[in-house]
C-alpha cells in the first residue's frame, strides 16, 4: 500500500511543477531518460544520474521525500525545493487545543496532495452534492447535535474529493471510463462521512450533556415529565404507568380502526403481519384482531364460503 501510495505522491508533485511523466506502474516512474523505483525494503535509498530507487517506509516522513525530490529533480536540471509549512509560518501555529477538528483533518488530508486542477474538481461536482445530501437525510440528528448543515459537510466533501483524485482516481482508457471514478469516488466519500459520523459520535460523550443532565437542567428532575413544569412552584413530576400506557394506546388503536371501511381495516392489519419491519408482539396483536373480526363478520364469512365452494368445484371436475 505505502509503494502504491508514494509513486503516487511523486507523480502528482511531478505534475504540478509542470515536469512530464511518460509513464509510472505501481511501483515506478519514467521521466524522460530518468526512472525511479519505489521498492519495499527500507534500507534503499539510492540516486544517480538517471536512476534512483527509494524506500517507501523511508519516503513516508516528509523531510526524506522532500530531499529526495531535490536530488532527482536537480540530476533532471531543475532543482525544486517542495515548500515546507514550518518555514513559511511567521506567527504561532495552530494547535490541537484551538480547533481539534481543523488541526486533526488538516494533517490527515490537506497535506497529503496539492491542489488539483479546478476544471478537474468542477467535473465532480454532482458527486459531492449526491454524497452529501444522502449523508445528511442519513445521520442528520448527529449532524445537527453537532451544529453542522448541509454546506459544511459539502467542505468535507471537496477536501475528500482533492485526496481521491490525487491518491485513488483512475486512469483513464480504453477499459476504465470517467464513470467509473464516479462511482468509486461516490462509494469513497460515502465511507468517509460514515468515519465523519462515527467520530462525531465519540466526541460528544465529552461534549454534549447526558439525557439526565439535560433533563435536570431544563425540568429540574432527572426524569423525563409529560406536561409543562413550572419552575417557580414545586410540583411532582407525573408518573404514568407501563399498563396505563399501553391500555390507553390499545383504546386509541380500535378508535382508528373502526373509523376505516373493511377494505382498508383488512389491507391494514394484513400488511402489518406480513411487513418484516414489524416485531413478533404487533404481528401476533394483527392476527389477533383479524381473526375475531372474521368470525364475527358477515362479509368475511361469505369471502371464505365463496373460496370453498370454488376449491371444491376445482377438485370435483379435476381429471384422475
Amino acid at each position: 500500500m505505502s509503494v502504491n501510495l508514494i509513486t503516487k505522491l511523486f507523480n502528482n508533485w511531478f505534475k504540478y511543477y509542470g515536469i512530464n511523466v511518460t509513464s509510472k506502474g505501481q511501483d515506478f516512474l519514467h521521466l524522460q531518460d530518468y526512472t525511479i523505483k519505489i521498492s519495499p525494503v527500507e534500507t534503499i535509498f539510492n540516486i544517480t544520474d538517471n536512476y534512483a530507487e527509494l524506500s517507501a517506509t523511508k519516503c513516508m516522513n516528509f523531510n526524506n521525500f522532500k530531499d529526495a525530490f531535490l536530488q532527482i529533480t536537480t540530476q533532471l536540471g531543475n532543482p525544486i525545493e517542495l515548500p515546507m509549512r514550518d518555514t513559511e509560518y511567521t506567527h504561532r501555529r495552530k494547535s490541537l487545543e484551538d480547533n481539534f477538528d481543523d488541526i486533526s483533518l488538516f494533517y490527515s488530508d490537506f497535506c497529503r496532495v496539492p491542489n488539483p486542477n479546478p476544471e478537474i474538481l468542477n467535473k465532480y461536482k454532482n458527486i459531492i452534492e449526491s454524497a452529501s445530501k444522502v449523508s445528511y437525510h442519513k445521520m442528520q440528528y448527529v449532524y445537527d447535535r453537532n451544529m453542522l448543515e448541509i454546506n459544511d459537510l459539502m467542505c468535507y466533501a471537496r477536501v475528500w474529493t482533492c485526496s481521491f483524485i490525487g491518491l485513488h482516481s483512475l486512469e483513464i482508457n480504453e477499459f476504465i471510463g470517467e464513470n467509473d471514478n464516479h462511482k468509486l469516488l461516490y462509494r469513497y466519500l460515502l465511507q468517509k462521512f460514515y468515519s465523519l459520523s462515527l467520530f462525531l459520535q465519540r466526541k460528544e460523550r465529552n461534549v454534549l450533556p447526558d439525557y439526565q443532565t439535560y433533563n435536570v437542567c431544563i425540568n429540574k428532575t432527572p426524569f423525563e415529565t409529560f406536561h409543562f413544569i413550572d419552575i417557580t412552584k414545586q410540583i411532582e413530576p407525573l408518573k404514568i404507568s407501563g399498563t396505563i400506557r399501553k391500555e390507553t394506546a390499545i383504546k386509541l388503536l380500535d378508535e382508528k380502526l373502526g373509523q376505516m371501511d373493511h377494505e382498508t381495516y383488512i389491507k391494514t392489519l394484513t400488511d402489518v403481519i406480513e411487513n418484516s419491519v414489524y416485531c413478533k408482539d404487533t404481528k401476533n396483536a394483527a392476527k389477533n384482531k383479524l381473526r375475531k373480526h372474521r368470525k364475527i363478520c358477515d362479509i368475511c364469512q361469505k369471502k371464505v364460503i365463496a373460496q370453498k365452494n370454488t376449491f371444491q368445484t376445482q377438485n370435483d371436475v379435476r381429471p384422475l
